[in-house]
């Protein structure tokens, strides 16, 4: 499908296009675990759209990055990104991936102070608040699958169990998707 719109956008010189293209397969990538060349896919884009005035879709490159940046240990500038990205989207308005950025910002946050994770906590707990206003069930299962991880890693078991059971109970359907298996991994291993 990126390959698609990428093809049409060349064709018909739509370079905004071409650049969410780009953006998107560099998202694809870091999903994958190919960090490295999806971060410059996703700064091409960023700088593109910049240019351009196309700002809209920014914010998620920004996010896609800084979780790049996080798998290759760059975590000032995954928190520059992913700052930058929260900042935009509550400058905007655009408060739908608010949980999912401050989920991200709260990965990062544990991979690069492993010593201190309250903030981390703090972060997905917030997150997990924010989905819930907006009754977003799919962010709260990432915040709260997130913040289960981090309590099992310190030893509090019942407390993770405690986040993350109620809502993956609220699923009916879609135990197949990437969240719900690994929702269901996690609450395997805590028993």
């Amino acid at each position: 499908m990126i390959g698609r719109l990428l093809a049409h956008a060349r064709k018909h010189s739509l370079g905004p296009y071409e650049a969410i293209g780009i953006g998107l397969r560099g998202t694809l990538l870091i999903n994958r675990g190919q960090a490295e060349e999806g971060v410059g896919m996703v700064r091409d884009a960023i700088e593109t759209l910049h240019v351009g005035r196309y700002e809209l879709h920014n914010p998620a490159f920004l996010a896609a990055s800084a979780e790049g940046l996080r798998m290759l240990g760059q975590y000032e500038e995954a928190f520059r990104q992913i700052d930058e990205a929260i900042a935009r989207i509550e400058r905007n308005g655009q408060l739908l991936f608010l949980p999912e950025f401050l989920r991200i910002k709260g990965t990062i946050v544990m991979a690069a102070r492993q010593a201190d994770l309250s903030q981390a906590e703090a972060l997905y707990l917030r997150a997990l608040t924010v989905a819930g206003g907006q009754s977003a069930l799919a962010w709260e299962l990432r915040a709260a699958t997130s913040a289960a991880r981090l309590r099992a890693i310190q030893h509090r078991i019942e407390d993770a169990r405690a986040i993350l059971a109620p809502i993956y109970s609220r699923f009916t359907e879609g135990f197949e998707t990437a969240d719900l298996k690994d929702c269901k991994a996690v609450l395997d291993r805590l028993g």
